[in-house]
């Protein structure tokens, strides 16, 4: 039995209060014993006990409460011995005491650091597969659209199996991702005529993370982007039919709930257009999960029935975001990706935005984008016009898009300044990514 949603709360709240405390860098006072062997009346702000777990003193109780994780690597402990609400990670499950026995509060999920926010799932092969059921932004008719997925592959599939699918094949229509055991993935679409498919890449391995977006141009043709680089593009356009059906899409298996795929699933996107070059840029940039994850050896089966109201459907286990349309507001947390996207396409002056960066992000990266013919240099500094500590001339030919890695960490309590410059300037897009630190 799983503990409620009125226990689980406060426990989640807990892990939240952990990292706020960490932010703001109180002492954290080690013991070498078990807080149920000492006096609790120590009255000090934060205790790390002999078994690593992290507590808070509650003041108005008198006190301790455990706000952080056990990390159990043979076997849970008797739960006697530890506090109520004393949590444990075992088997990558979050477990809790409650009235001395471990119970999960949530399943099926990959876990981040602080907060334990879910930012993936795992999709054993066998039996697991995440499906959102049939709606219209996802029967795409004649119309073009555009696939991405981010995740990892567990292990490649002994014959061809389905990365996502909706369709019910047969002579029934539908479109969806397959790869065969040399790591080849491929776009399947089928209309009234019958199926077709379409190499998008090769060489994909197991154990490695692919941000996969495939364009569809329903006249023309398809492109796959592995981690933003473009392949080579394919003619569709005998595909041109509507190929809309009454399925679910489904994520690990065929629609029909079969062919089953080993993933490590992050984040799903279905968008009722072609995306562009830049916006392919953008998302891989933007659109990376966090590298500490926690392995779950749990099954997934899982139904997804939110409303739909706009024209793109985003499934994303790291921000909890099932099935609801791009664009919704997602607060900040450590580790997850923010992107600031110029708003003046094609800028062709020197430009010196006020705190831009917002106290405690880190600069991760700009991109350039040169929408005309000609070459420029951009320099960019922090402090001051002429500056060129944060980019040193960095030429961006006519047409181009160009990533300089800046990785850094301005203020933790002020916002920061930029001043773009060139002596050359064309028609540019200015993209920053960052992070909450």
């Amino acid at each position: 039995m799983h503990p409620s949603e009125t226990e689980c709360t406060p426990i989640l709240s807990n892990l939240s209060r952990l990292y706020d405390l960490r932010q703001q860098k109180i002492e954290v006072v080690k013991i070498n014993k078990k807080i149920t062997e000492v006096d609790l009346l120590i009255n000090h702000e934060l205790i790390q006990d002999v078994d690593g777990i992290v507590y808070q003193w509650d003041p108005d109780n008198k006190v301790y409460v455990p706000i952080s994780a056990l990390a159990a690597a043979t076997e849970l402990p008797d739960p006697s011995s530890y506090l109520p609400g004393t949590m444990a990670i075992y088997m990558g499950s979050l477990y809790v005491n409650i009235g001395n026995a471990w119970k999960r509060p949530v399943d099926h999920t990959i876990y981040s650091g602080w907060g334990m926010r879910p930012i993936a799932y795992i999709l054993d092969g066998t039996g697991a597969y995440i499906r959102i059921s049939n709606n219209e932004t996802l029967n795409v008719g004649e119309n073009d659209f555009s696939i991405e997925h981010c995740f990892k592959l567990i292990e490649l599939p002994a014959s061809t199996k389905w990365i996502l699918a909706k369709g019910g094949g047969g002579a029934a229509a539908g479109y969806g991702l397959i790869i065969n055991s040399a790591g080849v993935l491929q776009l399947n679409l089928q209309n009234a005529d019958g199926g077709d498919t379409y190499t998008i890449a090769s060489g994909l391995v197991a154990n490695q993370l692919y941000h996969v977006i495939v364009t569809i141009d329903r006249d023309g043709n398809a492109i796959g982007y592995i981690n933003g680089e473009p392949g080579t593009p394919v003619s569709v356009s005998e595909k041109s039919g509507d190929i809309d059906n009454t399925h679910p899409l489904t994520i690990g298996s065929f629609s029909l709930g079969s062919d089953f795929t080993k993933q490590i699933l992050y984040s799903t996107r279905v968008d009722s257009r072609v995306l562009t070059p830049l916006e392919v840029i953008e998302r891989w940039n933007n659109g990376l999960p966090e590298l500490f994850v926690v392995q779950n050896d749990d099954s997934c089966v899982m139904e997804l029935l939110p409303s739909y109201a706009g024209q793109n459907i985003w499934l994303d286990a790291k921000n909890a975001n099932h099935g609801t349309v791009i664009g919704s507001p997602v607060a900040p947390q450590k580790g997850v990706l923010q992107l600031y996207r110029d708003g003046i396409i094609g800028r062709d002056s020197n430009w010196d935005p006020t705190d831009i960066i917002p106290a405690g992000y880190l600069l991760k990266r700009i991109i350039f984008h040169n929408t005309s013919e000609d070459s420029c240099t951009i320099n960019v500094g922090s402090a001051v016009s002429g500056d060129t500590d944060i980019v040193n001339g960095a030429v961006v030919a006519g047409g181009a898009i160009v990533t300089t890695e800046i990785n850094k960490l301005f203020s933790y309590t002020a916002a920061q300044s930029l001043f773009f410059e060139s002596s050359n300037w064309e028609q540019v897009n200015i993209i920053l990514i960052m992070e909450k630190q």
